[in-house]
């Protein structure tokens, strides 16, 4: 007996680059042809996810040759404690989100000053 199964979402996985500076995590992600109102970011406790969707192309044209398709993008991330989730700043250039997870004050370095006797 053939049972249809559902068909399961196929997501691709956008490439990232993750640098960090003093007071904060940048997280870059290639997610091309993704509109700004079709991205999807959450934090839910220490977890991250980013979502987008990539819209197939529209036209009244007749289509002769097509390489480019709609896609869904899925990543997730798991952050470390040093974070303030209540302070991200999200923005898209180019076909690249870049998130900027500041850090907690207590997580950032300090120098300390010596004091003369």
């Amino acid at each position: 007996m053939n049972i249809p199964r559902p068909e399961k979402q196929r997501f691709r996985i956008p490439a990232v680059e993750i640098r960090e500076t003093p007071t904060a995590v940048i997280l870059q992600a290639e997610m091309p042809g993704v509109d700004k109102e079709d991205f999807d970011i959450q934090i839910d406790g220490d977890e991250l996810t980013v979502k987008g969707k990539r819209k197939q192309l529209k036209s009244d044209l007749r289509v002769i040759h097509q390489e480019s398709d709609s896609a869904e993008y899925l990543r997730s991330f798991i952050l470390g404690d040093e974070l303030d989730t209540s302070a991200v700043d999200a923005k898209t250039e180019n076909g690249i989100l870049t998130l900027t997870l500041h850090k907690k004050k207590e997580a950032a370095p300090q120098k300390i000053a010596i004091k003369s006797a």
